[in-house]
């Protein structure tokens, strides 16, 4: 049988049916941002390696009305110092003692697998992507010297001790200055506009 529309004559207006096609997001959840690598280097002052794989995860960002959440993939640890992400320490997470560095050398990138935890993020944050809510996320690293865990920083003038990248950046081996394998890298730190991960 025919459309009941069908039973009227043409009117040439193309009005009679009018959809509009969206993506499906479950009720009452905002959707995530992208995922992105963070490389950090746990004492970038003081340090000549500059391998930035000290602790390696790729995190997203969860927003949930006023809450936000940090979905993290731990990937690697080539730090020896107590180092957390919130309140987790990576090692424990890893299951190794705190002097063991895990998927930092070359060629054994993905000897362990990767281990996968949320943190809860202050929710007076204003984050519009994955970038935005880096510094929001509390990485810290505990040293001999200070009687509480120094947090991890990005401050414009001084090296960087945490770098947002895509998830397809892969970290230096263990030992590896970032500048052996990633030559743009000094050419980023004077012009932010340099895409020094794209080694093709």
């Amino acid at each position: 049988a025919a459309c009941p529309n069908q039973h009227v004559s043409r009117d040439h207006k193309y009005d009679d049916w009018i959809i509009k096609i969206t993506p499906a997001v479950p009720a009452n959840e905002e959707p995530s941002v992208e995922r992105v690598r963070v490389m950090c280097e746990d004492l970038s002052g003081s340090r000549t390696d500059f391998d930035y794989n000290d602790v390696v995860f790729d995190v997203k960002f969860i927003k949930n009305g006023n809450q936000y959440t940090a979905d993290i993939i731990l990937r690697a640890i080539g730090g020896e110092l107590p180092l957390y992400i919130g309140t987790r320490e990576v090692h424990d997470l890893f299951g190794v003692a705190t002097n063991t560095m895990v998927n930092t050398y070359e060629g054994r990138h993905t000897e362990v697998e990767p281990v996968h935890f949320t943190v809860t993020l202050p929710s007076t944050g204003t984050y519009n992507n994955a970038y935005d809510a880096i510094n929001a996320l509390p990485v810290y690293v505990k040293i001999s010297s200070s009687p509480t865990p120094i947090q991890l920083t990005v401050n414009p003038g001084q090296p960087a001790e945490m770098i947002a990248v895509p998830v397809s950046t892969e970290w230096p081996d263990e030992r590896e200055s970032i500048l052996n394998r990633y030559p743009s890298f000094v050419n980023w730190i004077r012009d932010s506009s340099v895409v020094w991960y794209e080694t093709t």
